[in-house]
């Protein structure tokens, strides 16, 4: 006498299933982004900047991206859990240490992740990063000409003396894949 088994048929079943539960695969790339950052760090230190920056995704652990930021010639690089969605969210406390040499401004800052979230879907990436800031940076003054009393005097250029810098900055960005249209 034959037996027939249910087995075969359950295992079959399951195999065809697998692929609905299997995780979706974190988002991987390199990302050309539009980034506006609103420092408010006190008085003149305090700005808004608008920079073109570069984001690249890479698969870390099960469920984890590396994000690596980059603008300037300064690069970040963060740790982000990856949803089946394409959400991204930062883990609190991440650090990133900045030297800042530019035209107007040169120091030392250290910015510490307050939260950060994202997505990364399709060729889309949208980021919400803020920041929490400490260290010192000295400002670029003078250097222009001035007019007092019917005279123009020229005030020479000069490094003001370092400043202990605490404040936030707030990035927003958002683009598209490199090579996606």
């Amino acid at each position: 006498m034959r037996s027939t088994s249910l087995e075969p048929l359950v295992v079959a079943a399951l195999c065809a299933a697998l692929p609905a539960f299997a995780a979706a695969a974190p988002p991987a790339g390199e990302y050309r982004v539009a980034a506006t950052v609103r420092v408010h760090a006190g008085g003149v230190l305090d700005r808004e900047v608008r920079e073109d920056a570069r984001a690249v995704l890479a698969p870390a652990s099960a469920g984890r991206v590396r994000v690596k930021l980059s603008a300037r010639g300064k690069t970040c690089e963060l740790s982000a859990r990856a949803g089946e969605q394409g959400e991204l969210t930062f883990a609190p406390g991440q650090r990133c240490a900045l030297a800042l040499d530019e035209e107007d401004v040169r120091g030392r800052v250290e910015a510490t992740l307050g939260s950060g979230t994202g997505r990364a879907q399709g060729d889309a990436l949208t980021l919400a990063l803020d920041w929490q800031l400490v260290g010192t940076v000295s400002l670029r003054m003078g250097g222009e000409r001035i007019e007092v009393m019917g005279s123009e005097i020229a005030v020479p250029a000069g490094w003001a003396p370092e400043v202990p810098v605490r404040g936030t900055a707030d990035a927003r960005a958002q683009g598209r894949r490199s090579g996606a249209r």
